[in-house]
């Protein structure tokens, strides 16, 4: 039903109202009404009088516990579904309400019992399925959830199930069929949030980032509130350039259910970037970002009398050598803490890298590596030939979301490793750095990991290591930004698709990364094939090798 005929229905009810004032039936259809158009407080209202008059109304609960859903109460809701279903065991749609707040509050198995004893009963079978689908999902079984799409969509393809399936469609790089799904799905309900949501993340992900943009724009229109289309609007803007767009909606980064984002001070005494005394600028999200971010700290230091950085402790000696004029601390170092203002170290980009042209009026601030770390490691590496190349390498990133995208499986990268002339050497942390032990390199001179230097715990040393290397290739995590932050040239390798983070973009791949000073970008082609892209960098590591580049 279109907006204008609900509306139009709005007033048919109030009219009827008039004729008979009290009736319990038009009150409940006109609240529906006013959840339909969004207007809940007078929706809230008609729940509230339908309740007044008679507190046995099993549909006043339910209404209102829709109501709540939608404000973001789902305990609330919750409650009001199981009085309706108190006072109506056969009220189908309660049940199946209280199966989505029951989805909501991360109760998937229950929401699963609820909605295939719904299926059963045949009354709502098909909404019940779409619940069915998504609590299967939650718990990982994807193939059974695929196949209850699948029939609901053969029974009768509706806006909710195609889009729904467009999003596991996405999630497996299968985006042919995504995107027939997502066309299929905005042709029954052109406003359909989840829809042009999903929409505007397949184009994000095959490289189509302007029109993207626009499918994010859209569903912002249609949820204006929804923390996931506002951060995908910015990530889309900051991809395409449009900096003062992206920094515009880059609040609702905190907002994200499940986000790996941090709100470590939460207190109403947010820098404004005017002078202050004492600010607080505290990391919120991974290693990575927060060396990404401290980039703009030279422009925050005229502005304040002292600044502390509340980061990581595993770069706490980094960052404070970088910046001798701050404080900096870890994370557990902050209780107690005296200080006039705070901010979180995304928010700085705000004011001080508003536009793609802002970077060049600012230095790269760059990290530097200790220097008796960097001769120690030095004095190790003495002990292999000399190379007229020495290449660090990493091939895996951890973030649990998105390491199988950005990950490189160590076989792919054998062009590089048999490559003459060349020295490699380990700097892939965690357990992954034990697959290059012993692998067979043919004409390479293999992969060095030296013992003393942990990658993961030891960012000093990893740091030293770096430092020693001529060039780094890396895929997209810590230690790209490590590199890239000691100024050493820096090879990265990126996914088409899920894992390629904004900042590698910003605008054109044909312009250098604003972040760092030398960064050169090698993407996929094609989603899940490194072929090509490892193709390229070898030809790239030639180059280097002959001193052309």
């Amino acid at each position: 039903m279109q907006r204008g005929d609900v509306e139009s229905a709005v007033e048919d009810f109030k009219k009827a109202l008039e004729l008979a004032p009290g009736h319990l039936g038009i009150m409940v259809a006109l609240g529906a009404a006013h959840v339909a158009l969004e207007q809940f407080q007078e929706a809230q209202g008609y729940c509230e009088a339908v309740l007044d008059e008679g507190l046995g109304v099993a549909e006043g609960w339910n209404l209102l516990g829709v109501i709540n859903q939608k404000l973001g109460r789902p305990r609330e809701g919750l409650a009001c579904f199981e009085k309706a279903l108190g006072l109506k065991p056969d009220f189908t749609d309660a049940a199946l309400n209280l199966g989505r707040a029951l989805y909501r509050l991360k109760h998937p198995k229950h929401a699963l019992d609820l909605a295939e004893s719904i299926v059963m009963s045949g009354e709502m079978a098909q909404e019940a399925m779409q619940l069915q689908a998504e609590a299967l999902t939650a718990l990982n079984r994807e193939d059974e959830a695929f196949q209850v799409y699948n029939a609901s969509i053969a029974m009768r393809p509706t806006p909710a199930a195609l889009g729904d399936r467009a999003h596991m469609f996405i999630k497996q790089q299968r985006y042919n069929e995504a995107l027939a799904d997502l066309e299929q799905s905005l042709a029954l309900a052109p406003r359909h949030f989840v829809s042009l949501y999903n929409m505007a993340s397949l184009l994000k992900d095959t490289g189509h980032f302007r029109s993207g943009l626009a499918f994010a724009e859209q569903a912002v229109a249609v949820s204006p509130g929804d923390a996931d289309a506002r951060y995908l609007r910015s990530v889309l803007n900051l991809i395409t350039g449009d900096f003062e767009g992206g920094w515009a909606d880059f609040d609702a980064r905190f907002d994200i259910p499940e986000s790996p984002v941090v709100r470590r001070i939460n207190n109403p005494y947010v820098w404004n970037f005017e002078a202050c005394d004492r600010l607080v600028v505290w990391g919120e999200q991974g290693i990575g970002e927060e060396v990404l971010f401290s980039t703009c700290l030279n422009d925050v230091l005229p502005l304040a009398k002292s600044v502390v950085l509340v980061v990581n402790p595993k770069i706490k000696s980094l960052l404070q050598r970088a910046f001798p004029r701050t404080e900096v601390l870890g994370y557990l170092e902050v209780d107690g803490l005296l200080y006039t203002h705070h901010i979180p170290m995304g928010d700085l980009a705000k004011r001080f890298r508003p536009s793609l042209n802002s970077f060049s009026m600012h230095p790269v601030s760059t990290l530097r590596a200790d220097s008796i770390r960097v001769s120690a490691v030095s004095a190790e590496l003495a002990e292999y030939s000399k190379p007229r190349l020495r290449v660090g390498l990493t091939w895996f990133s951890g973030r649990d979301e998105f390491s199988r995208f950005k990950s490189i499986p160590l076989s792919a990268l054998s062009p590089l490793l048999e490559m003459p002339n060349l020295q490699f050497v380990n700097l892939q942390y965690g357990p992954q750095a034990l697959e290059a032990d012993g692998i067979p390199v043919g004409r390479g001179s293999g992969l060095i990991r030296l013992q003393s230097v942990d990658a993961y715990d030891d960012l000093e040393g990893l740091a030293a290591l770096i430092e020693t290397c001529d060039v780094v290739v890396s895929v997209s995590n810590t230690t790209a930004h490590l590199a890239a932050a000691l100024c050493k040239p820096l090879l990265l390798l990126l996914p088409l698709g899920p894992g390629h983070f904004w900042y590698w973009h910003c605008g054109t791949l044909d312009r250098p990364v604003p972040w760092y000073a030398d960064v050169r970008r090698f993407v996929q082609r094609t989603p899940g094939d490194w072929t090509p892209v490892v193709a390229d960098v070898v030809a790239a590591l030639q180059s280097l090798s002959r001193g052309e580049g």
